[in-house]
């Protein structure tokens, strides 16, 4: 595959494709974070100058060691051993009120509780594997985070089930990781990922209250850790719909492992890997060239080419930021990593009619006979317009009236 490269007037660098219209391989980078300052007192702003002066410095330094380096969207690539790494500095915590740093306060250190399980329990990291592949393969990639997710698996080794030691291989961590999604009850109790039974005894006292006075204001997954900033910041940003899936299809795959008498049989569980595409109201066809995590989407390419290669390409996930943005109000969109098809659900307000007084509130809308309703006409060609040059087709289940 051939291609070039063309400066337009903003002074950005195009890549353009020549030939074959083939997406550049998936080659993901491998992220590193940098302490360089614990000052507190430190603005934004002279952070800011700080570590971009220091990642040129870093560059220049590199660079002279004869190391392919690449300074972009204020991160160093660094191509070393034929992988590539992505450097970025770990900004101080900042005592505001905007909650920003905190929320990346937490997320690291979820990130090293996660990471240090993989020492601790010789399972983790095969089942790691294997539920990041079923919820892929369940379209589940796009409505919930990873880190929900690994939390949950996380809450199978250091909680578990009375009596029972943590789980050594990674087919019994698995199975608990179904059965607790399945059987677990999030409306009433939240899923506790601690090892301090001082500090689980007063999380869930204090979540238990906030949970039978307020149910709404937490998620529909209540996950308690010793990082939360917020209640359950892991998994705010999952909807009812999309737990209510999360736990159907772990009570479906259960059912299938379980069906053969006695004992589980691992031979069915191909036949958990498959999506029902039927429940979905629009189906999005990808073409399969143009998705990069079709191919090879290891962080090591054993031909890298003389120039900097093309890291980190996701045209995918800007794709459905792109639907998010405009259409997350009517819609809900899965997706997961190895698949061609977005799948759409309709949200019941995108094709309820009803009379609406004030035009404020009627995004995606327009009048027939008298009543509002969705245009979900123009919101398939949308699709396809946002698409371009990436979407295939687009399939609709059900029949626009």
């Amino acid at each position: 595959m051939g291609h070039g490269l063309a400066e337009p007037k903003s002074g950005c660098l195009l890549l353009k494709l020549q030939g074959p219209k083939i997406a550049p391989a998936a080659i993901k980078s491998i992220p590193v974070t940098l302490d360089i300052t614990h000052k507190k007192n430190l603005s934004r702003e002279m952070f800011s100058y700080l570590k971009l002066a220091y990642l040129i410095s870093l560059k220049k330094t590199l660079e002279s060691k004869n190391i392919k380096c690449m300074l972009k969207s204020e991160r160093l690539y660094v191509i070393f051993s034929k992988l590539i790494f992505s450097l970025d500095v770990d900004p101080p915590l900042y005592e505001n009120t905007d909650g920003v740093s905190t929320e990346d306060a937490s997320v690291l250190l979820a990130n090293n509780f996660l990471q240090s399980l993989g020492i601790r329990f010789p399972a983790w990291s095969g089942a790691y594997h294997v539920v990041r592949r079923w919820v892929s393969a369940k379209m589940l990639d796009s409505v919930i985070p990873e880190l929900a997710i690994e939390l949950c698996l996380a809450s199978v080794f250091v909680r578990p089930v009375a009596g029972l030691d943590p789980p050594s291989t990674a087919e019994t961590a698995v199975l608990r990781f179904f059965d607790l999604l399945s059987f677990h009850e999030f409306k009433s109790e939240p899923l506790m990922v601690n090892e301090d039974e001082d500090v689980v005894k007063k999380q869930l006292s204090q979540i238990r209250a906030t949970m039978a006075t307020n149910r709404e204001s937490l998620p529909p997954i209540v996950l308690a850790t010793p990082f939360d900033h917020l209640p359950s910041f892991a998994s705010r940003s999952v909807s009812a719909a999309a737990a209510i899936r999360l736990v159907n299809c772990a009570r479906e795959t259960l059912r299938i492992l379980t069906s053969s008498k006695p004992g589980i049989d691992w031979s069915h569980f191909p036949d958990c890997l498959r999506c029902d595409l039927s429940i979905f109201h629009v189906l999005i066809h990808l073409k399969p060239l143009q998705v990069p995590q079709m191919k090879a989407g290891d962080h090591e390419s054993k031909a890298l080419p003389k120039e900097f290669p093309v890291v980190d390409y996701d045209p995918v996930g800007w794709y459905l930021s792109e639907l998010m943005a405009n259409y997350s109000e009517l819609a809900t969109f899965y997706y997961g990593r190895w698949q061609t098809v977005v799948g759409v659900r309709l949200e019941a307000a995108a094709l309820e009619q009803r009379f609406e007084e004030s035009l404020k509130h009627v995004k995606g809308r327009f009048v027939r006979k008298g009543k509002l309703v969705a245009n979900v006409e123009a919101m398939v060609e949308d699709f396809k317009i946002l698409g371009a040059g990436l979407v295939k087709e687009v399939e609709c289940n059900f029949e626009m009236k």
